[in-house]
């Protein structure tokens, strides 16, 4: 199974915004690997997303990934979540504001996360709904 690492800073990526320490002016100057965003990995041989950090639209642009068909959240602390508008960015045509079929994204949810995933919200209620609604994703509770 070949298996791609997009991120692996943990919940501060490196380097830190304005941050001047050497650390993080050496990974400012030498790029990846010393630079790191945030945890999350993909799955080539199944298309699975784990997590998605703020940074994710960006990892994946840098990656040879192609197709998304699975996202699983491992938890929903803000360091793996903050990026899942990442389906929206996938899965919307803007030319006429709808999904488009083809790129529907199946969120594997742990059945731990179900009660709680819609306390991700925006000021139009919980995040999930929404991207349902629109048909960004459909969950399959594992």
């Amino acid at each position: 199974m070949e298996c791609t690492i997009l991120g692996s800073g943990g919940c501060t990526i490196i380097p830190k915004p304005l941050c001047q320490c050497h650390i993080c002016v050496e990974a400012r100057k030498k790029s990846i690997p010393y630079s790191r965003g945030g945890p999350s990995a993909f799955l080539h041989d199944i298309n699975l997303l784990i997590d998605t950090p703020a940074e994710i639209a960006g990892q994946l642009n840098r990656s040879d990934i192609h197709q998304l068909d699975y996202v699983i959240l491992t938890h929903l602390d803000p360091d793996h979540t903050e990026g899942f508008r990442v389906v929206e960015q996938i899965a919307l045509d803007f030319r006429s504001w709808e999904a488009y079929p083809e790129k529907q994204i199946c969120l594997l949810l742990p059945e731990q996360l179900k009660d709680r995933i819609g306390d991700i919200r925006s000021q139009y209620g919980p995040v999930i709904d929404f991207y349902q609604d629109s048909s960004f994703v459909k969950i399959q509770t594992i």
